[in-house]
């Protein structure tokens, strides 16, 4: 399913750049025709400029065509780093456009004003900043859709086309009227704008061939979504990197040692699949499971009322008007510290017992300590990955210290099937 998630994205990506493709090589044409009939210097260079766009969706073309062939033995992660390849050619051949055009204009200095045609050639200028408007709202939009460097590189390359534009046109008219130095200047601040938008590129493409990390803020979202899968004691070790317009990563979480393989692995799916929820762009998480030692944990009772250590075990934790909270030291066998909150299953009728395990995965409770639990409960605490056990004494601190002992026994899972 991820798979074709992502050749949706790479096809929507190429079909972008084959638009964007043809509306560039037709700006090329029209400008190049109408800045050699005029003699505009400044048409002629933004001709080359379109030309050269051109080149660079080729290439973007390629890119995308190259990502979407399905990973294979020698490359195992797949083909999405051809994008950024593609991205480091385009952002190469704009510094190289931006110092022709430097010079093209620096030669333009010297040279008598004077322009053809000046109807045609402003009507191509504005033609140039509309369509330039236009592709650059069109590369933002499949930009931000599918999360891809090279589209909104695209896109900010055309807004800076919009501003360029607007230069040529003011250009193409001070040429026409013989004012001097306009053209010759318009078209070096051309190319200093130009040569800006390819450096950022080069930087950002050779980042992501570098497998920079994307962003602290993407960081903390995995983090933070690892997290909040019960039965992850703490998290350690998260890196992420670009791949194109995919992000891939790996982080090592601990969990309680008791855990089985098939529990472990559950466990590692949760995480994988919490962080593709919440991380846009997020293709692969490969979760390393290590066991934590127990010298410190939760545990989870339910009370009647609250009394402290002092308050008398509830039968269940669905029908428990209090849950306390112990955090214990299992080398030291002693509580460590305790507190109490209203049980958020109290008073409801209906799946009572898995709210109440729920929240007592949310609280990050390692075990649960009860005189029995229904099926749905056992479950719900099974699926977070809490050991519920049979209590012993009629108080939280006499179930507690049995605990501790190492006196109380795993609870087996209840034979009635209903919840």
């Amino acid at each position: 399913m991820e798979v074709s998630k992502n050749e949706a994205s790479l096809k929507k990506g190429q079909r972008a750049v084959e638009i964007a493709a043809l509306a560039s090589l037709g700006l090329s044409i029209l400008k190049g025709v109408a800045g050699f009939f005029s003699g505009s210097l400044a048409l002629i260079s933004s001709a080359l400029d379109s030309f050269v766009d051109f080149m660079g969706q080729v290439a973007s073309w390629c890119g995308f065509k190259i990502s979407r062939r399905k990973p294979s033995q020698k490359f195992p992660y797949g083909y999405y780093k051809a994008e950024s390849l593609a991205t480091l050619l385009i952002s190469l051949l704009i510094v190289y456009a931006a110092a022709r055009l430097f010079l093209e204009g620096y030669s333009a200095l010297f040279l008598p004003p004077g322009i053809d045609y000046l109807s045609v050639a402003l009507a191509v200028a504005a033609v140039n900043i509309f369509a330039s408007y236009l592709l650059a709202r069109h590369f933002k939009k499949a930009g931000e859709e599918i999360s891809s460097p090279l589209l909104l590189a695209c896109s900010k390359e055309r807004q800076m086309d919009i501003v360029s534009g607007a230069a040529v046109f003011i250009a193409v008219a001070a040429g026409y009227f013989s004012l001097p130095y306009i053209e010759g200047l318009v078209v070096m601040g051309l190319s200093f704008l130009i040569f800006k938008v390819g450096a950022s590129s080069v930087r950002d493409a050779a980042y992501v061939l570098m497998d920079v990390s994307p962003s602290r803020a993407v960081e903390r979202e995995v983090r933070k979504a690892v997290e909040s899968i019960g039965g992850i004691k703490s998290i350690s070790g998260l890196r992420l990197r670009k791949s194109g317009p995919f992000i891939f990563g790996d982080v090592k979480v601990r969990v309680n040692k008791e855990l089985d393989v098939y529990q472990a692995h559950e466990l590692s799916e949760q995480a994988e699949r919490r962080a593709k929820e919440k991380v846009v762009g997020l293709d692969t998480l490969t979760v390393h499971i290590e066991p934590c030692r127990m010298g410190k944990c939760r545990a989870a009772v339910p009370i009647k009322e609250d009394k402290g250590l002092d308050s008398p075990i509830a039968e269940g934790f669905g029908n428990a008007k209090y849950l306390l909270f112990a955090d214990m030291d299992m080398d030291g066998k002693k509580i460590i510290s305790f507190f109490s909150e209203k049980n958020p299953a109290s008073g409801i009728q209906a799946k009572k017992g898995i709210l109440a395990a729920e929240y007592i995965a949310k609280k990050k409770a390692d075990f649960a300590i009860a005189k029995s639990a229904k099926p749905g409960l056992f479950r719900a605490l099974k699926a977070a990955m809490i050991e519920p056990y049979i209590s012993k004494g009629d108080t939280a601190k006499e179930a507690l210290e049995g605990f501790l002992e190492g006196g109380l026994e795993k609870m087996a899972k209840p034979e009635n099937s209903q919840d």
